[in-house]
């Protein structure tokens, strides 16, 4: 990594080799917000948590270095166009109005989270329309104004099939700085991590995915169940003992699942078993939340 000197001010141009997706350099943040960075990721790192209390465990950190109003966390996985959300202070209509958010939200770029207008990147709200056309949308009338979502900085990164979007609200005037946005940046492969821990931790906790979370790779029901025992480390003749049938009969349903979630091995198949999002709901249906904000 090379900094150049152009007085009055220091630009940092950073060197990303092909293995890295994200600099921990930003023009955007000071020796001050380096400092705060490295107790944000002792933060993240330093409690060992379950995928319940993950999406409270990082926004509780995030919310700390960049104030806000509001936060949700919402998991969607691709192919079922199903999903699994918390948000913190929930209306008690969040039902109807996630209802309508989920059928007009890819009329908007900004919150269609596959959208290549920003590639799963950060984003603020204000990058991509004015407060005055913002506050005219069916989707800010309708459905985020009752949840103070006014100024909105996002980040929406595509993993093993799933959309997990870490989404941060302010009600006020004071809107998200590009130092915000810097600093959301360079946490953002940090926040996969320690959720991929998570669901590690629940593993071993003695919860592996669910037949039911696994059903929503598009995987036949006994594929489903089999997936279940070969992500607790289960050897084909082991699985093969517990459905009563014969070890070739497992390694061709093996090799069916192999082929549908797109993985070369058993290893790649367990680490995409673990990734999978828990307690789909049809985004169609709605989102139903409990006292603390979670989907249930």
């Amino acid at each position: 990594m090379v900094a150049t000197l152009d007085p009055p001010e220091v630009r940092i141009q950073a060197f990303n080799p092909p293995h890295l997706e994200h600099s921990m350099l930003s023009p955007h943040l000071t020796v001050r917000d380096y400092d705060a960075l490295f107790r944000a990721l002792d933060a993240l790192y330093g409690q060992v948590v379950n995928v319940d209390a993950f999406p409270h465990h990082a926004h509780g950190i995030l919310s700390q270095f960049i104030p806000c109003d509001n936060w949700a966390y919402v998991e969607r996985h691709v192919g079922s166009g199903r999903a699994y959300a918390v948000l913190h202070h929930a209306p008690p209509d969040l039902v109807e109005r996630f209802t309508l958010y989920y059928q007009i939200r890819t009329d908007y770029e900004y919150f269609d989270d596959v959208s290549a207008a920003h590639g799963g990147q950060v984003r603020s709200i204000d990058d991509f329309m004015s407060w005055r056309q913002y506050r005219e949308t069916r989707i800010y009338r309708d459905v985020l104004q009752a949840v103070a979502f006014k100024h909105i900085l996002a980040i929406s990164p595509i993993e093993g099939g799933s959309v997990p979007s870490f989404s941060m609200a302010r009600d006020g005037r004071c809107r998200f700085s590009e130092r915000d946005k810097a600093f959301l940046a360079v946490l953002q492969p940090h926040l996969l991590r320690v959720r991929d821990i998570a669901r590690l931790r629940t593993v071993n906790e003695g919860r592996p995915p669910s037949v039911e979370d696994l059903r929503q790779l598009r995987l036949t029901e006994r594929e489903a169940e089999i997936l279940h025992w070969v992500a607790q480390g289960k050897s084909n003749s082991e699985i093969a003992i517990i459905f009563g049938t014969r070890e070739q009969t497992i390694k061709n349903h093996v090799y069916s699942i192999f082929t549908k979630i797109g993985v070369e091995n058993r290893a790649a198949a367990i680490v995409h078993a673990l990734r999978t999002p828990r307690q789909y709901i049809p985004c169609e249906i709605g989102i139903v939340a409990d006292d603390e904000g979670a989907v249930r």
